[in-house]
């Protein structure tokens, strides 16, 4: 098992107004499991993301907010599943979009994320007061 941490990049830009998941006509919105803890020096966001390669997950900040999109690949769809029919699926696949405004009291232009396990961490650090 490689536990090896992967860094992902912030992009720094302007994003649209239209935010949120992907228009209805997308096949596989969903929304990441994501835990969000306030610490003395920083802001955690831990979103759960097995099955997602480092190069599917984009992350960009706009001011306060914090945009996290992407895609999960269905492997059964990619291997021509002969399934006659499913009996449980809990799994989303498909596209994934989650945006994030945070306090002022937190700094997104200095925020860090590694991706380790299935789990992207990103850390927002407090502002500095002026």
């Amino acid at each position: 098992m490689d536990t090896s941490k992967t860094t992902i990049s912030f992009r720094f830009k302007n994003v649209s107004q239209n935010c949120g998941l992907k228009d209805s006509s997308r096949v596989g919105g969903w929304t990441p499991n994501t835990d969000i803890c306030e610490m003395d020096a920083s802001l955690q966001v831990r979103m759960e993301l097995a099955g997602v390669r480092p190069e599917q997950i984009q992350l960009a900040a706009d001011g306060q907010r914090l945009i996290i999109k992407g895609y999960r690949e269905d492997p059964w769809r990619n291997l021509n599943c002969t399934c006659r029919h499913f009996r449980m699926m809990e799994v989303y696949f498909g596209d994934f979009e989650c945006v994030l405004t945070l306090p002022d009291a937190f700094d997104c232009s200095n925020a860090t994320a590694d991706y380790t396990d299935g789990f992207l961490i990103l850390t927002i650090p407090h502002t500095t007061p002026a």
